[in-house]
């Protein structure tokens, strides 16, 4: 079973999910399934130390600067702007979660660089 976007069609809607969301999801699970040779992978553990860390990506359309916010979903995450995100278009990202607890916003951007000669 290598695609598992047959399973999961219409899930977005009940998850409140960008449907690009579950693919990615979907796609990462079936790499690492494939990647340690296991027909089930363990991957929620919800305590202790080897707890699962929250990961949710996204691709491009997904997460937008606006009101100087970022808003993914509906919703709108405060995010300390240190580099001008409202100045770049937003190619594909992720929310990740640290072993604390704390959130993180990864995001590519497209840049054109400056040639000096």
């Amino acid at each position: 079973m290598d695609n598992l976007h047959p399973y999961t069609k219409g899930a977005s809607k009940e998850l409140g999910l960008h449907s690009q969301t579950l693919q990615m999801i979907s796609k990462e699970y079936v790499t690492r399934r494939k990647q340690f040779k296991k027909s089930r992978l363990s991957w929620r553990k919800s305590g202790g130390i080897r707890r699962s860390l929250g990961w949710v990506p996204f691709n491009t359309g997904a997460a937008a600067w606006k009101n100087g916010q970022i808003v993914f979903n509906g919703h709108y995450f405060k995010v300390w702007d240190s580099y001008g995100l409202s100045q770049y278009a937003f190619r594909s990202g992720s929310f990740s979660e640290d072993a604390r607890g704390r959130w993180y916003l990864n995001i590519v951007v497209q840049f054109e660089p400056e040639i000096k000669n």
